[in-house]
């Protein structure tokens, strides 16, 4: 049995004949949840960078997301992305995702630096999952908030744990970090046509 035959009447509300108020209540079953083993989250290497991850409740948060940010959108950049996302999104950070929990088809928002006046986009979309930034590459780059790394000469992964456009599925389930993908279009025939 768990509980004693007889209980402490701290621990009972005043509806029930004890001493606990309602708040007092809701509030010792909010605290309770910092004391209640958790399963152990799940340490990732990746490319430089160790994450740490709670791949279920990042599975549960995007199961409550209904659709990603360019379906609710629908403008013109949205839907080229919509009908591209496949082709930018770089392997690897495709096959990380899987790992983390995260749904491809999901992301939480999107913008577009382009076209350039070469007609090539800059696509910058983000990712959120339950977990936590251990350490990063030493030569990973910054643009203020995120830290990124090159994974080819036009995509770009990044994390960071600023991750402010993120919503409570994600956030009410523990700390979120945010990935961010950068994908230059253009960027590996540049490389590839300049001469050594």
């Amino acid at each position: 049995m768990i509980l004693p035959k007889v209980r402490d009447p701290r621990f009972i509300t005043l509806r029930r004949g004890g001493t606990l108020t309602d708040a007092d209540h809701h509030l010792l079953a909010r605290l309770s949840l910092d004391v209640i083993p958790r399963l152990p989250m799940q340490t990732i290497e990746f490319n430089g960078w160790v994450l740490e991850v709670d791949r279920g409740a990042t599975e549960a948060a995007y199961a409550e997301v209904v659709a990603s940010s360019t379906a609710e959108c629908r403008c013109a950049d949205c839907l080229r992305f919509d009908a591209r996302r496949s082709e930018l999104l770089h392997p690897a950070a495709r096959a990380l995702f899987r790992r983390l929990g995260v749904e491809e088809g999901k992301e939480i928002d999107l913008t577009n630096f382009g076209p350039d006046a070469n007609g090539l986009d800059i696509w910058d979309w983000l990712y959120p999952f339950v977990g936590r930034i251990v350490s990063a590459p030493v030569k990973a780059e910054s643009n203020g908030q995120t830290a990124f790394s090159s994974l080819s000469a036009d995509f770009a992964l990044g994390f960071s744990e600023q991750a402010t456009l993120v919503g409570e599925p994600f956030h009410k389930r523990g700390p979120v970090v945010q990935a961010e993908c950068f994908y230059y279009e253009g960027n590996a025939a540049r490389a590839a046509a300049e001469p050594s």
